[in-house]
Parts: structure tokens; sequence; C-alpha cells
């Protein structure tokens, strides 16, 4: 007001204030639903691997039978976990970058760029929901008894 003569200037700081609250809010709850996505994969991951490794028992049976470790059948599980995590990560974030893309174009009229340093993140998370999902199922594995996996006996 003082140096624009005639004019009338007031404080904006009450809108400033609610759009940060509602942007706190919007992040809070984008926080609790990446959690839930994140719970609800190794839940599925889980559910999965128990069907992968009940239907392959006769092959876990056969492995121990002919001497094979504790160690070496957890190994192999673990190691088709880590490549089907590796490809579900690399897919999800290619999946993610374009429609966030999309989203940020259509909706926000802006250009949204992806940071290439996610990348090795979202790997990282692949690998660990996938890891904590089949940690149980392959427990289980581990421990059948060739005998009984061998004649088909759970």
């Amino acid at each position: 007001q003082e140096a624009i003569p005639h004019s009338h200037a007031e404080q904006i700081r009450q809108i400033a204030q609610n759009e940060g609250t509602v942007l706190s809010r919007i992040k809070g709850l984008m926080l609790l639903v990446t959690l839930a996505a994140l719970f609800a994969s190794a839940l599925a991951v889980s559910a999965a691997m128990a069907t992968a490794i009940f239907e392959r028992r006769k092959e876990v049976g056969l492995m121990k039978a002919l001497g094979a470790g504790n160690i070496s059948v957890a190994a192999l599980f673990f190691a088709e976990a880590l490549l089907l995590a590796l490809i579900g990560g690399i897919v999800g974030f290619a999946g993610g970058a374009l429609l966030a893309r999309q989203i940020g174009r259509s909706i926000f009229d802006s250009q949204i760029t992806i940071e290439p340093v996610l990348f090795p993140v979202i790997l990282a998370i692949a690998v660990i929901v996938t890891f904590a999902g089949s940690a149980m199922a392959i427990r289980r594995a581990v421990k059948f008894d060739p005998v009984y996996a061998l004649r088909g006996e759970a």
C-alpha cells in the first residue's frame, strides 16, 4: 500500500495454510495407501509362493532325498523369488512412471519427471516385499520330509 498509491493489500496466509493442510493430509493418505498396497502385495506373494511350493513338494522331496540340504532348497526358492521381484520391480517402475506422467499431463497440465535414483529404491522395495512374503512358505518347504513328500502326503 505504501509503494503503490491508492492500492489495497491483504495477507493470504490463511489460504496458504489451508493449502498446506490439505497437501499434508493428501500426503498422509498416500502413505497409508502405499503401506496397504505393500502389505497386500506381501500377502499375495505369500499365497503364490505357498501354492508354488505345495505344487512342487515332490521336487523338494526328491532334492532332499538326493542329498540337498535345507540351505540349498531355500536358496533355490529365494533365487526364484529374487528373479520375480526384479522383473516385478522393473515392470512396476515403468508402469508407474508412465501412469504418473499421464496423470500429471491430464490432471495438472504439467510435466512430471521421474528421478532415476528411484529405480534402485523401487527394486529394493520389491525384493524386500517378495522375500518377506515368501519367507514363511520357504521355511515350510525346507522342513518337508522327503519320504512323505515323495509319497504325495502333506
